[in-house]
Formats: C-alpha cells, sequence, structure tokens
C-alpha cells in the first residue's frame, strides 16, 4: 500500500487540549448546576409542605463530583459533534460511548424530573 492510501484511512487524531476546552467544561458544569439549582428551588415552592432534606458538607461534595462529571461527559460530546464537523471520527473510542450514554441518560433524566 502507497503511504498516501494509508494517510487516507487513519482517522484523525484528537486536538490537543486547549484553554478552548476548559472553558467549555466550566460553562458547561455552570449550566448544569444552575439548573439543578433551579429545579430544587422550583420544587420547593411549588411544594411547600414537602420536606426537603437537609444537605450537609460531604453530601454537597459528592453533588459537586457529580455535577462534574456529567459537565465533562456533556463537554465532550459537545466537543466530539464538533470534531466529527471536521471529518474526525466521534464517537469511535469505547470512553466517548461511554460519554455519550453518560449525557443522554442524564439529558433523559431531567426531561423525567419535569414532567
Amino acid at each position: 500500500m502507497s503511504e498516501a492510501a494509508e494517510s487516507d484511512s487513519a482517522p484523525a487524531e484528537l486536538p490537543r487540549l486547549r484553554i478552548i476546552h476548559l472553558l467549555g467544561l466550566t460553562t458547561v458544569f455552570s449550566v448544569v448546576m444552575s439548573t439543578y439549582l433551579v429545579f430544587m428551588r422550583l420544587l420547593r415552592f411549588s411544594q411547600p409542605n414537602m420536606e426537603m432534606p437537609e444537605i450537609s458538607g460531604g453530601i454537597s461534595i459528592l453533588m459537586i463530583v457529580q455535577f462534574l462529571s456529567i459537565s465533562v461527559c456533556i463537554a465532550v460530546v459537545a466537543f466530539g459533534f464538533a470534531w466529527q464537523r471536521r471529518g474526525i471520527t466521534f464517537p469511535s473510542q469505547p470512553g466517548h460511548w461511554v460519554a455519550v450514554f453518560l449525557t443522554l441518560t442524564w439529558f433523559f433524566d431531567w426531561v423525567s424530573y419535569l414532567q
């Protein structure tokens, strides 16, 4: 096989991590946290007789870790679809598929809460 044929069949590498990726992650994290806080406030005001559980320091740290992991998955999927428009195959790795699955799970979870 010639070198030109090998370079055409080889998938393009993912771009290097840049500041725009970290800014995108920060934006997604703030949106995820804001939607959770708005949802909890709406739930508290719509059902005033419902007892809301107290959130301790340990639980709030776990919630931040959970929101950060969901935000990473959403950011990876968003950047992956942008990379796909440039010709980079996405999702092609098992980790990409896990990120897509977790993003869809989070989306359907929030849709089910809104009903």
